[in-house]
């Protein structure tokens, strides 16, 4: 049996090692790589040109001979199930890959291979799970060469387990793939295109468009480049089994991946364990009262955890209240989470004390890790995520404030609301969720889960939102990213969740000012702004461009019904008012519809003066001693089939002038929230105003706004405002 012919890494070994994939149609998934050495083709821009390149490498320096069995216990001291065969070009190497293949599929791994498509698979068609194959196209720079072989490329194109990934330079690049799908007949759904570039302003600038023709074409959308950087890979100092693939993710502004990818390999738990754990033990409890150490505990007793609470100082016998224990390991029950609030250089020995317990979940409100930028602070993040990997623990954040979760009695402040609803929240800031939780509370958001996770280390957002999918408790989710480690694990997660319940993402750090800030605060690569844009129209997501938005949108998708179209029906305010609110529904894509003829009779039964002369959007003003109201004219709107969703505007500033104005805008408010309440269709209520001199009026509308709230009524500041969101949750 002859040897595989593999690249050799800088230590000697074979280039054989775990990382996530990060290319294709299997992108996100754990994998081991065997990297094979040769190549029939000469691309310009290929980055594992030590394989084959002779004249700049040394070929004795850059490859080793590696026999079957050899090469089969490399891959085994891995934890992945999934094998990726790479190169070079594998298929180069047929007679010794069919051996290596059939042992690797009777010992149940998963093989992928990757393949420029020149070279049949031949017996390799029957053993390979799937084939992910880049044909090149012209500014590849394969002069003399033959990098289209149409037999071949048929062969795979009859294949269902074969994906074709393009390589894209220029808009011109598109034509030179459709005629290649269309003369092999791969369908749009097998066609992966992937933008070229070394550089973050190619990449900018070739992303958004190439999305978007995805969108368009049904193709799916790699955010990874042809050009891979040099972090873990043959260069890498990160022993086995933990070496990385190299990734363009890491180097590049990416939005789908801060932070060079870690080794994460325990199967995904039941994440109610996280959000529903038995008993908490919080590590570095303290007596300091200033300190998060004594903050997590009071928080807990403040939320009515129900489980036991076990704080671990060695030198207090009682924090907070609470029996204190010096070590974890003197804990006398089970612990199903543990919250770390020790300095960072003391966690990897934390970790280990959890791992003798058999805890499940760590969460690290510990932080000063890659956020900071310092390497060492890095690698020390990368050891612990795979001394807790090794050891089945998950970790939330670090560099994070954690879980609220009013059902379950957590929190991480003393001074949240204690009821609980069905709006779940993701966070990568802090400070951001607790804005979120107070800012939407007063609004009429009940929260359920909330959980900010910092840097994203283990339990990334996309998991949460694959678990927030299916999850009973939850009914709307929103979310604040600064960006993801997982660019396939979000989507999926993101298009699972969006497919079931309304999503509201805020993307932060569009901007370059906003990257760089997003850089130092979680380190988060931010990625372009209408890459993003993308992925969330493609998902199904709604995109919030700030925090008023996010809320905006979040209120709107938790209180209001599902509208059935976009016709919609203004009452309310005054003639300037009315012309700006027209303004406002047209631009966010509504369709202000004429008052409809049998609406306007039964104004004529009421109101004769004014049958021909009000309309649609309802100027107030006129309706003085008519007999009619604004709510009197919006209930038979209303009732009218031509409007699918409504604006009440009420409470202007005018309004304050009339006599008894108190007793008057608390009357009319209560008749508009029983006409919310019977109408099947959404009507968002405008409530102002929201400036006034008179401390009285600003005080009467406040108490408006509450009761509207605790009705369960959305109401927003502005018709603007309010528009927008209709516009968004509309068909």
């Amino acid at each position: 049996m002859e040897d595989l012919l593999v690249s050799r890494m800088a230590d000697g070994r074979p280039e054989i090692f775990a990382s996530i994939q990060g290319e294709g149609v299997s992108a996100g998934l754990p994998s081991t790589f065997i990297r094979l050495a040769t190549c029939n083709l000469r691309c310009a821009w290929c980055d594992t040109a030590y394989t084959w390149d002779w004249e700049r490498y040394d070929r004795a320096a850059q490859t080793m001979p590696l026999g079957i069995a050899d090469a089969v216990r490399a891959i085994a001291a891995f934890p992945p199930r999934n094998v990726v065969i790479t190169g070079g070009e594998p298929l180069t190497q047929p007679r010794q890959l069919v051996p290596l293949a059939r042992e690797l599929k009777a010992r149940g791994y998963r093989i992928e291979v990757e393949t420029n498509g020149t070279v049949s698979p031949g017996e390799l068609a029957e053993l390979a799970d799937q084939f992910n194959v880049s044909p090149k196209l012209a500014h590849s720079g394969n002069q003399g060469l033959i990098r289209i072989d149409p037999p071949v490329l048929r062969e795979f194109a009859a294949r269902e387990h074969a994906s074709f990934k393009f390589v894209v330079q220029h808009e011109a690049d598109l034509a030179e793939v459709e005629d290649l799908r269309r003369r092999f007949a791969i369908p749009p759904g097998r066609v992966v295109l992937m933008p070229e570039g070394r550089t973050a302003a190619e990449l900018t600038a070739r992303g958004p468009w190439l999305a978007e023709t995805c969108v368009q074409r049904g193709y799916r959308f790699s955010t990874a480049s042809s050009s891979r950087a040099s972090i873990g890979n043959r260069q890498s100092t990160i022993p086995p089994p933990f070496a990385l693939r190299p990734s363009p993710f890491a180097l590049r502004p990416s939005p789908f991946l801060y932070n060079p990818p870690v080794p994460r390999f325990p199967t995904t738990p039941d994440l109610d364990l996280l959000f529903r754990p038995r008993s908490v033990a919080v590590a570095g409890a303290s007596t300091n009262i200033d300190s998060p150490g004594h903050d997590y505990l009071v928080s807990l007793k403040a939320q009515g955890f129900p489980g036991p609470i076990y704080p671990i100082n060695p030198r207090a016998g009682e924090v907070a209240g609470l029996k204190a224990y010096p070590r974890l390991a003197d804990v006398p029950g089970q612990v199903d989470l543990v919250i770390s609030c020790v300095p960072a250089p003391a966690v990897l020995e934390l970790v280990e004390h959890c791992g003798q317990r058999g805890v499940r979940f760590l969460h690290l409100f510990t932080g000063r890790l890659s956020e900071t930028g310092d390497e060492e602070a890095a690698n020390l993040e990368r050891e612990i995520a795979a001394s807790a990997a090794a050891k089945g623990i998950r970790i939330l954040g670090p560099n994070g404030m954690g879980l609220y979760h009013p059902a379950g009695g957590l929190s991480f402040r003393p001074d949240l609301p204690t009821a609980h609803g069905n709006v779940a929240f993701l966070s990568q800031s802090g400070n951001n969720a607790v804005e979120v939780i107070t800012r939407g509370n007063a609004r009429g958001l009940a929260f359920g889960k909330v959980a900010n996770y910092g840097n994203g280390l283990d339990v990334t957002p996309g998991e949460m939102l694959r678990y927030l999918a299916g999850d009973p408790e939850t009914a709307v989710i929103g979310a604040y990213i600064e960006g993801v480690p997982d660019g396939r694990g979000f989507f999926e997660g993101l298009s699972a969740a969006a497919a079931t319940k309304p999503v509201v993402i805020q993307k932060a750090g569009r901007t370059a000012a906003g990257a760089r800030s997003a850089a130092s605060h979680t380190a988060a690569l931010a990625g372009s702004a209408g890459i993003w844009s993308t992925v969330l129209r493609q998902a199904g997501a709604h995109e919030a461009r700030n925090q008023e938005q996010l809320l905006d949108l979040m209120l709107g998708a938790a209180l209001l019904p599902r509208p059935a179209g976009r016709n919609i029906a203004v009452a309310g305010g005054g003639g300037g008012r009315g012309v700006q609110s027209a303004d406002a529904c047209e631009e966010n894509g509504l369709t202000v519809v004429p008052l409809p003829a049998a609406v306007r009779e039964k104004v004529r039964e009421r109101a004769p003066r004014l049958a021909d002369w009000v309309g649609n959007p309802v100027d107030q003003s006129i309706l003085a001693g008519s007999g009619l109201s604004s709510n009197g004219l919006l209930e038979l709107m209303l009732e009218s089939p031509a409007y699918d969703l409504a604006i009440a505007n009420v409470g202007e500033d005018w309004f304050f002038g009339r006599p008894d104005a108190g007793d008057r805008l608390r009357h009319a408010c209560d008749r508009l929230a029983g006409i919310c309440a019977r109408s099947p269709k959404p009507v968002a209520v405008v409530l102002g105003p929201t400036e006034t001199n008179n401390r009285a009026h600003r005080q009467l509308v406040d108490e408006v706004r509450d009761q509207f709230t605790a009705r369960g009524i959305a109401v927003y500041p502005s018709v603007e405002r309010a528009a927008f969101v209709l516009g968004r949750l509309a068909p």
